[in-house]
């Protein structure tokens, strides 16, 4: 059979059921959780509906310890243990509806978060902001505008990078990666005062990234990047190629219970075909 014809959400579901019964890593290991969205509409299988979202963050209160991202982050690169069963709760793409959806939930279950950010885009949401029409800007607008961006900076949160895809591999094309990399990090320094020190690839980015680009992080300053991989971080890992534990808006309550305990790091095996 071809596992590229069987639906998401039913791979998944298989994924968990196994990844229940077969050996894994210790089920109160600290874990980074990434969503790519929280949206109203059900039609968005990458984006978490608000009230599904609400009761994750509910069972984190309930069964883990919330953590700022880079108390895992430091363990990682060789710092102090954090607390069995922490857990970081980070998002993807810098979509407005993070700020519109997610932002009240962390702040009234008084959650911290992380958001990885489109500098590039968070500029023309501002310039769509203050048109007169805003047109040529729509399709933009949907990211965060740096007004947004500082807001949630101010309430607590991590305010990190996300790198654009490499359309192209070439040795211009990386260099050029490289300098937008860097010019992001200094961005989002200007914008809110604080040392940018996370980077992260798109999960959806195609095919695996090589190790000549991961390490274009360090080189632009940042400390850790999140590569598009499943899994759980662990010490002396790559800090240029962490993994996070990914939620989908395809996945069940289930599923996500499977994805706190390590149950989905199985997944990996899909993602790497």
């Amino acid at each position: 059979m071809n596992v590229g014809m069987i639906p998401k959400k039913i791979l998944r579901e298989t994924t968990c059921i196994l990844g229940r019964v077969l050996p894994r890593s210790n089920p109160m290991a600290p874990r980074i959780l990434n969503y790519h969205g929280v949206r109203p509409s059900s039609a968005d299988p990458w984006s978490v509906q608000p009230k599904p979202f609400l009761r994750h963050m509910e069972k984190i209160i309930e069964t883990r310890l919330p953590v700022p991202i880079m108390e895992i982050v430091s363990w990682v690169t060789g710092g102090p243990i954090p607390a069995a069963g922490s857990v970081s709760v980070t998002f993807d793409h810098g979509g407005v509806d993070i700020y519109e959806h997610a932002a009240p939930v962390l702040s009234d279950q008084h959650l911290p978060g992380a958001v990885f950010i489109r500098p590039d885009l968070a500029d023309l949401a501002d310039r769509a902001q203050h048109s007169d029409t805003g047109k040529w800007h729509r399709r933009d607008s949907t990211h965060m505008s740096w007004p947004q961006i500082r807001e949630l900076h101010a309430a607590g949160w991590t305010i990190a990078a996300q790198a654009p895809v490499l359309k192209q591999r070439s040795k211009e094309g990386q260099e050029a990666l490289f300098q937008t990399m860097r010019r992001f990090r200094r961005q989002i320094e200007e914008n809110t005062g604080e040392r940018c020190e996370l980077l992260s690839y798109p999960y959806n980015a195609p095919g695996r990234i090589p190790p000549t680009i991961l390490k274009l992080g360090k080189r632009a300053g940042y400390r850790a990047t999140f590569a598009n991989s499943v899994g759980l971080p662990r010490p002396g890992d790559d800090p240029h190629a962490l993994a996070r534990s990914q939620i989908l808006g395809c996945d069940s309550f289930h599923v996500y219970k499977g994805s706190l305990i390590g149950a989905m790091d199985l997944w990996k095996l899909f993602e790497q075909r």
